[in-house]
């Protein structure tokens, strides 16, 4: 198919030259008039460029539209194509947030055939809940004069399906067009599965901090176990070596006053000593 690039007919050059035809047969029709008492004939040649000229003007101006029309089909065709092979579902409303555009991923994501959809309100795929938010939302986003932005960054987005059952999305909006006639798409994507794997990896990290807390806790039971059997056990072992020495001292001889005076100390410091142990 031929094609014309738009900065064809803007282009420098372009300009110049029909400029200077312009220019050409304005000083001809000029030079006519001025001549026409002398050569009549000139007069009638100049009409007959004239006319020529707009014939060719007006042919050139219905190609220039066929092709442009054609070229247009052809861009509006291929767009479609793009958008029914997606895999994110898209849909477009107008500025009453009518549904105008609902491609094939929406019509599986949302189990509505895009028949059904066009036409409807968008608020038949949002949740009773968030219904009102949502157009509010739009409506601002509408405001800003932004192209475009991500939704929903900080919260999860719900989406309902035709059965009544709802799932997350993740989802951008654009927009376009004319003050008047302004037009919102938004690019979605069912997030289930990873909301699915994002809440099993959140509950298992969360019975393994529980874990960690209950090892840790009878970690702690345990030594304060082992801890008071030791206790105990020093302690009677503490107990009878002193009722030993306590049996030596009354078995030595008088005479024996050095071991008499060791003796003595060391039932001192098993008294400090059993004093200790029972602060443990």
């Amino acid at each position: 198919m031929i094609s014309v690039k738009p900065s064809l007919f803007r282009h420098p050059a372009v300009i110049a030259a029909g400029g200077a035809l312009l220019a050409a047969l304005i000083l001809a029709n000029v030079a006519a008039f001025a001549l026409e008492a002398q050569a009549p004939w000139i007069v009638g040649v100049v009409l007959i460029v004239d006319v020529l000229m707009v014939g060719v003007s007006l042919l050139g101006g219905l190609w220039a539209v066929a092709v442009w029309g054609g070229r247009s089909d052809l861009s509006e065709a291929r767009l479609a194509s793009i958008v029914e092979s997606a895999m994110d579902g898209i849909i477009t409303v107008d500025a009453a947030q009518r549904v105008v555009q609902f491609n094939r991923a929406a019509e599986q994501m949302f189990g509505v055939r895009s028949e059904d959809a066009i036409g409807g309100s968008l608020e038949r795929f949002i949740p009773q809940r968030f219904r009102a938010a949502h157009h509010a939302h739009v409506e601002e986003f509408g405001r800003t004069g932004v192209t475009s932005r991500r939704m929903g960054d900080a919260v999860t987005l719900w989406a309902l399906r035709a059965d009544g059952t709802e799932f997350p999305i993740d989802a951008s909006i654009s927009q376009g067009g004319d003050p008047g006639h302004r037009f919102f798409t938004v690019i979605l994507r069912d997030v289930t599965r990873r909301k699915q794997y994002e809440d099993t990896m959140r509950q298992q990290q969360q019975e393994l901090r529980e874990l960690s807390a209950r090892v840790q806790e009878a970690r702690e039971e345990e030594k304060t176990r082992i801890a008071r059997e030791l206790h105990d056990e020093l302690g009677q072992l503490l107990t009878a070596l002193k009722m030993d020495l306590a049996w030596l001292r009354e078995r030595l001889p008088a005479h024996e006053r050095e071991l008499a005076a060791r003796a003595a100390g060391m039932s001192t410091l098993l008294d400090r000593t059993v004093s200790s142990s029972r602060r443990i």
